[in-house]
């Protein structure tokens, strides 16, 4: 960046890919552009959507808003590499399509630690419940408000080993950090993968940061919707991402090995317990996990008790 752009450039880059949700993507740049800190930039990657997205996003009138419309669908983890290589703030903020911020003093309370590679803030799930017809809410709020190095202990004790420390959502993470990491994992970006991404990108960007903080506010809604998960032709395209993901993080960082077949283990059981998968869906996913080098013996016969029946 020259002294120009880096005169002009932003404090916050807020990157949200976008892939059909024109139901949700008004009121998600809304939350942005209601910030009461104003020195951001908002980029949008239309990742091929056959919905009226890319119009919705077009429609704002805000010099701060970049609309980046890709031809083809190319999946989230390459619709958001996009944005983030063409970001120019101090600092990345990921917030899916159909998420939002919460508060909008947000921007304020996150930059008071400036400092620090990677600020991590509170989220809350909200999801609707078939069962019970009406949205429920689960505050997702693990965070460390005491500064931390990025030392071994703490990436696979800490944060990796819990689902929010590791989702690219409610974290502020310094651009630089960010473009080395997403350098490491170049090759892997065009990976069409849809489940797991957020473990991919951010193993590689936590390697690259050197300090961690938690900031004490509630910041974004994190939307989940039942259709997303009881989509059955879904779940064998997950097990293969998962597993995807699961080899490149075997052979990038040895130490990562166990906690991620863990990860796969556990939502594969899940899988079967909410019975989202049919027998023939098991047999198939039993296949695959039994012919990946990532999982061990004994994880092995463990998922074979649950699955392979």
């Amino acid at each position: 960046m020259n002294l120009l752009l880096s005169l002009c450039a932003p404090q916050i880059s807020v990157v949200i890919p976008v892939f059909n949700k024109e139901k949700h993507l008004r009121a998600c740049i809304n939350s942005v552009l209601s910030q009461n800190f104003t020195d951001f930039e908002i980029l949008i990657v239309d990742d091929g959507s056959t919905d009226d997205s890319l119009n919705v996003a077009l429609s704002f009138n805000d010099s701060r808003i970049s609309v980046i419309p890709l031809q083809n669908n190319t999946g989230v983890l390459h619709a958001r590499y996009v944005g983030i290589s063409n970001a120019n703030g101090t600092y990345i903020i990921n917030l899916d399509a159909d998420d939002a911020f919460s508060t909008p003093t947000l921007f304020n309370q996150l930059l008071i630690n400036n400092n620090t590679d990677i600020v991590h803030f509170k989220l809350e799930r909200v999801y609707f419940n078939v069962t019970q017809n009406s949205f429920l809410s689960t505050p997702l709020n693990w965070v460390n408000p005491s500064v931390q190095t990025m030392d071994q202990p703490f990436l696979t004790d800490g944060l990796l080993k819990n689902f929010v420390g590791h989702l690219t959502n409610g974290k502020m993470i310094k651009r630089t950090v960010y473009l080395k990491g997403l350098e490491r994992m170049g090759q892997f970006v065009n990976e069409h993968i849809v489940f797991g991404e957020d473990y991919l990108q951010m193993s590689f960007v936590f390697k690259q940061a050197k300090s961690y903080i938690g900031a004490e506010v509630m910041g974004q809604y994190y939307n989940e919707h039942d259709e997303q998960e009881t989509q059955s032709g879904k779940m064998m395209k997950m097990v293969k991402d998962l597993v995807k993901v699961a080899s490149i993080l075997e052979s990038e960082y040895e130490s990562y090995k166990e906690y991620i077949s863990i990860i796969i283990k556990n939502r594969i059981e899940e899988l079967v317990e909410k019975k989202l998968i049919n027998d023939e869906e098991k047999h198939d996913m039993c296949a695959i996990l039994l012919n990946t080098p990532v999982f061990k013996k004994k994880q092995i016969q463990e998922i074979k008790k649950g699955l392979c029946q």
